[in-house]
């Protein structure tokens, strides 16, 4: 890793701008190279200890020339990083009991929808309109429904339907004869139409029931594949510490802005866990630094106890 990489690295993690990151790290290794050079060791607990090493004065034959010439003693630094034994290490004799792993089915993280809030007094104005208009509507009914059914209207309506009737040429037996045909044509049609949707429903189900027991099989094949990779994953870890684990698996459809550092944050309390979901997607997931909004993920969200 270069200089500037480190710098970006440590900028990243640590929510800084680039030159503060940069002034933190050359203010760290100036600190080390002062303590060093007045001969004293640096020890930095769980990373290492930086300690100087004297190189004496010595004659090198110099390669150009040939003639041999005085090297200077020189003080550089020497790291030796720090080394913890574990349960493992001490006690070699003691069998480790093997890790329990329980893992759950998938389970679908569906997105919430935002509604917005409206004012209380907005909510009065719309329902005072609703119940006006409802008034309205009703008395209007009541008055056109008296009108009606007034002795006025009933005889007026008779005399022009005789009339009607008289012009044409009909009689009442001739009419009842025209309803009765279109009312069984009408029926006809109904069930000829009540036929074709009966038909189509069917079709449709019996589509939609295999493409599900399709969609239901290649999930729970994905299901074993997932749980056999996360068990690969986290199993030789639990062992050493001996201890067990549960695991929910959250089919997790990506959004813009997301990335596998906030996700692996957000679900896992640990971005730098962001390296489990890029291993149990497998080849849905290319490249870690690339993740697409509407593109569905898996992410183990693992709890461990004893």
């Amino acid at each position: 890793m270069k200089y500037e990489e480190l710098i970006r690295k440590f900028a990243k993690i640590s929510n800084l701008d680039f030159e503060e990151a940069g002034q933190f790290i050359d203010t760290f290794f100036s600190t080390i190279k002062l303590a060093l050079s007045r001969n004293e060791k640096v020890k930095i607990s769980k990373f290492g200890n930086f300690s100087p090493t004297v190189f004496k004065s010595k004659l090198v034959r110099n390669e150009k020339t040939g003639e041999m010439e005085q090297v200077p003693e020189i003080v550089l630094p020497h790291f030796t990083a720090s080394s913890k034994k574990t349960e493992l290490q001490k006690n070699k004799d003691t069998k480790n009991k093997p890790s329990e792993i329980k893992i759950y089915d998938i389970e679908e993280l569906k997105p919430t929808s935002s509604t917005k809030k409206i004012s209380p007094l907005f909510k009065r104005i719309i329902a005072l309109f609703i119940l006006f208009t409802i008034v309205n509507i009703g008395i209007t009914g009541i008055v056109a429904f008296k009108f009606i059914k007034s002795k006025c209207m009933k005889n007026y309506l008779k005399t022009l339907f005789e009339e009607y009737l008289d012009e044409k040429g009909i009689t009442y037996n001739s009419i009842t004869e025209i309803v009765d045909t279109k009312f069984q044509e009408v029926l006809n049609e109904t069930e000829k139409y009540n036929e074709k949707i009966v038909t189509t429903l069917r079709t449709q189900l019996l589509k939609l029931k295999h493409s599900q027991e399709e969609s239901l099989k290649k999930l729970q094949k994905m299901e074993k594949i997932l749980k056999k990779r996360i068990e690969k994953m986290i199993a030789p870890a639990l062992k050493k510490r001996k201890k067990k684990a549960e695991v929910k698996i959250i089919l997790y459809t990506v959004k813009k802005n997301d990335t596998l550092w906030g996700l692996s944050k957000r679900f896992m309390n640990n971005p730098y866990n962001w390296v489990g979901i890029y291993k149990t997607n497998g080849e849905k997931i290319k490249d870690p630094d690339k993740i697409y909004p509407g593109q569905k993920i898996f992410i183990p969200v693992i709890k461990e106890r004893n």
